[in-house]
């Protein structure tokens, strides 16, 4: 956190610029936030590497989840704690984020089954027979790259 710019006045930014869509990778907003956005007229899409972190973007509102499995390298920003969902105040360990290595496919799957929002598949998916998997399970896009 020592590195990082206010996130308050960016996110006060991001209302005023009223972006079509705004999407969110490395922890989550709350439920007012996520209004915010909404009310400004954004689509909002939290980024998740676990079912509990779907869930959890659900339960604040999010448009969309994006279920990043363990093939998006990297770009995973994994914010809860597997062995106590809901828990965002501490940083998740190394065991968390083993737990966290849910592959692409079986993660979308698991987010479909239990959401009632749309899901997003990344992560490895780099041409037309991935995207038809992700979507034979549900998804409602894809993202690649």
């Amino acid at each position: 956190t020592q590195w990082c710019e206010d996130f308050a006045a960016q996110f006060e930014a991001l209302v005023a610029a009223r972006p079509a869509v705004a999407s969110f990778t490395f922890g989550i907003l709350t439920a007012a936030q996520v209004a915010r956005l909404q009310a400004a007229g954004s689509y909002v899409i939290g980024t998740a590497t676990t079912l509990a972190e779907a869930q959890a973007w659900a339960s604040v509102g999010a448009d969309a989840v994006c279920a990043s499995g363990m093939e998006a390298g990297g770009h995973r920003g994994t914010f809860l704690t597997p062995t106590q969902p809901g828990a965002t105040g501490a940083a998740p360990s190394l065991a968390d984020f083993a737990a966290s290595m849910v592959g692409t496919l079986p993660l979308v799957a698991q987010c479909v089954q239990a959401l009632s929002i749309p899901v997003i598949a990344a992560g490895g998916i780099m041409d037309g027979r991935g995207i038809a998997g992700a979507l034979a399970l549900g998804a409602q896009a894809v993202q690649m790259g």
